[in-house]
């Protein structure tokens, strides 16, 4: 995998592709007290206005010039990412448990291969689809 990371240093770089995983993390392990503070209906909302505010900063990336500001603006966008990563997962797996409470195990086993493949076919199709 490159990535971009013109006039940053090694550890910048680092840090900000990093951000993302450390706060899916985090965010992981106080999944169910977050699930008990907030409906799921809410965290659907709390998500699509996160990642609306994320596309926003990545937009305005492009007109920043200090690396350190480009660097920590970059950090938000991945944690918010990260965070939201997490709480769209919770809401999938919570609904789809729900919806099938005598086959947890197939429908957790489904989740997660739609996830996995997720990962693995989006940056076949966004390298093909931006590729120079």
């Amino acid at each position: 995998m490159t990535v971009p990371c013109q006039g940053l240093s090694t550890i910048e770089c680092s840090l900000y592709i990093a951000t993302m995983s450390f706060i899916i993390m985090l965010t992981s392990i106080f999944s169910s007290a977050i699930k008990k503070l907030i409906s799921l209906k809410y965290m659907l909302i709390l998500c699509t206005a996160l990642l609306s505010i994320s596309t926003i900063l990545h937009g305005t990336m492009d007109f920043i010039n200090n690396t350190y500001a480009m660097v920590s603006i970059g950090m938000l966008i991945r944690a918010i990412q990260g965070f939201t990563s997490t709480i769209i997962q919770i809401v999938a797996v919570y609904a789809l448990l729900l919806r099938f409470p005598k086959n947890t195990g197939f429908v957790s086993a489904i989740n997660e291969t739609a996830l996995g493949l997720a990962f693995v076919v989006s940056p076949l199709i966004g390298g093909v689809s931006y590729d120079q």
